[in-house]
């Protein structure tokens, strides 16, 4: 082979090699980000369920829920006189699992006692007999809230309450969930904060969830007044003076 054929040679197998190493981390890069999406070629339907970040979120969770059920954490935080969210769940026990306790700990763990202090938590047990629930037990349930609602008989029709926790009512219809959610609302009423969170007993929140939930609500006033500003229509003579 002539000389000038095998540089030309050369210079062709380490394009090609290039090319390959290219291809190659970008193949890896792409089935790393892609394999939990459904609609990639690099989908991995036996790990793309896997729960990392949210059996990580749940042992913090739980971790901080038992340190104030063994009395390990000294005080708790509460809310400041005029909080800025007054948030809500309620929950009801359910048979052979807990979600209850994880949620609470989601939403209160790694809070500065700042953020703390900006939140009104009310945790609503939402049964004619609060000791139905496990959690109704547990020192957590009235060391963490600001409030711990039950149902107060001189406000509902207990009787009527009662029929609708039958596993007869639980299948024909949604009145007592409705009725459960809307008598939340009204407890966060008197709290007279600027914004109203409900929330369901099986969410986690995820760290950082108030500073996040903060920037949107600044960013949604900040929209809204701009969309009315512009929409404003003010009289002809309103800037002669």
């Amino acid at each position: 082979m002539k000389p000038s054929a095998a540089a030309a040679g050369s210079r062709l197998l380490r394009i090609f090699l290039y090319f390959l190493a290219l291809f190659s981390l970008l193949a890896f890069y792409a089935r790393t980000i892609s394999s939990r999406d459904p609609g990639s070629v690099f989908f991995k339907a036996w790990t793309a369920y896997d729960a990392s970040y949210s059996s990580v979120r749940a042992h913090e969770a739980d971790d901080y829920i038992e340190s104030v059920n063994n009395a390990t954490v000294r005080s708790t935080p509460k809310a400041s006189s005029q909080p800025g969210l007054c948030v809500g769940i309620a929950s009801i026990a359910r048979n052979g699992v807990r979600y209850f306790k994880t949620a609470v700990g989601t939403v209160l763990e790694g809070l500065s006692e700042e953020e703390r202090a900006d939140i009104h938590l009310i945790l609503f047990i939402a049964h004619t007999d609060p000791s139905q629930h496990p959690a109704y037990s547990e020192p957590s349930l009235h060391e963490l809230p600001d409030q711990v609602l039950l149902y107060n008989p001189a406000e509902v029709d207990i009787d009527h309450i009662r029929s609708l926790e039958t596993d007869t009512a639980k299948v024909s219809g949604r009145e007592k969930a409705l009725f459960d959610y809307t008598y939340l609302l009204k407890a966060c009423e008197p709290v007279n904060a600027p914004y109203t969170v409900m929330l369901e007993d099986d969410v986690f929140a995820l760290d950082g969830w108030y500073h996040r939930t903060r920037e949107a609500l600044a960013s949604a006033e900040k929209q809204t007044k701009e969309i009315g500003a512009s929409n404003c229509v003010f009289p002809k003579d309103f800037f002669n003076h």
